[in-house]
């Protein structure tokens, strides 16, 4: 069953690479796409093509926004497209809003009435109606808020595979954690590309200068969070959102919408500690 907000991770079966690529196509039409590259780049696009060789999308012309120009990138490169369905998270919150709503509309008139008379029948279908177109709206807003996000994935057929786990972890989290984890990923790996190196495990993804970890993250629920190689009374932390972890470390979270660049100074001070052999 889909629910408001759910994360559904599709892998190819290597007996039909064809029929997924199929399947890909199918849903990115009219909807717009994610294409997330092996190289940590992302583009947007839709009318998404996939073939064993390649991958390509149309983009909206700069001037017109007619989707007049398609980009092409080895299929070799892609790790995975993400198509947000905002149509039907929309009508499964609308439908539930105005159940809800003509429940508790028409359900306290029933109660309050004796007899089954005809006036309390009108009684009924009106409160109930007005509630429950209501509750339509309010839950088509929520719905479209909350969109059903489809991952493909590209090199699914590995087992260890750095988007399969990653899409695991992001399995189950609230919409807009996914966006967290990757302008994180991009900002932690640009602090120092030759020293900096992430590993995504089953269950978090960690980074180390060599072998020594300095940062880990994880997922839940609607926030990320940050466990970093240093004490909080090592830290300058004037917002105040470290948290002792153990006596050698501290932790912080980061939600939606949250302070990337405040974060990214926490992450920093630990960097910089480890990497002073502190």
């Amino acid at each position: 069953m889909v629910g408001l907000g759910c994360v559904r991770t599709h892998t190819a079966p290597l007996e039909d690479k064809e029929g997924y690529y199929r399947v890909i196509e199918t849903a990115t039409q009219g909807r717009l796409a994610r294409i997330r590259l092996n190289s940590g780049d992302e583009q947007t696009g839709m009318q998404v093509r996939v073939t064993v060789d390649s991958v390509s999308w149309m983009t909206p012309d700069p001037v017109t926004r007619v989707l007049s120009r398609r980009q092409s990138v080895p299929a070799s490169g892609v790790r995975e497209i993400t198509v947000v369905r905002h149509g039907k998270s929309t009508l499964i919150g609308a439908a539930i809003g105005a159940a809800i709503g003509f429940g508790f509309g028409g359900l306290p008139t029933l109660n309050h009435s004796s007899g089954a008379s005809m006036s309390v029948t009108r009684r009924i279908l009106l409160f109930g109606s007005a509630f429950g177109s209501v509750g339509l709206i309010g839950g088509a807003i929520a719905g479209y808020k909350k969109p059903v996000r489809d991952i493909f994935l590209f090199d699914e057929y590995l087992a260890d595979s750095p988007s399969l786990l990653l899409a695991k972890q992001l399995k189950g989290t609230q919409v807009g954690v996914d966006e967290v984890v990757n302008r994180l990923r991009k900002m932690i790996a640009g602090i120092d590309p030759k020293q900096v190196r992430e590993e995504i495990t089953a269950t978090n993804i960690v980074y180390r200068i060599g072998d020594t970890p300095f940062c880990m993250m994880s997922m839940e629920g609607r926030r990320v969070n940050l466990y970093l190689s240093v004490r909080q009374l090592d830290v300058a932390d004037p917002q105040g959102l470290l948290r002792r972890w153990s006596s050698n470390e501290s932790w912080f979270s980061i939600t939606p919408g949250g302070d990337y660049e405040y974060a990214l100074s926490l992450i920093l001070q630990a960097y910089r500690r480890v990497l002073a052999g502190g």
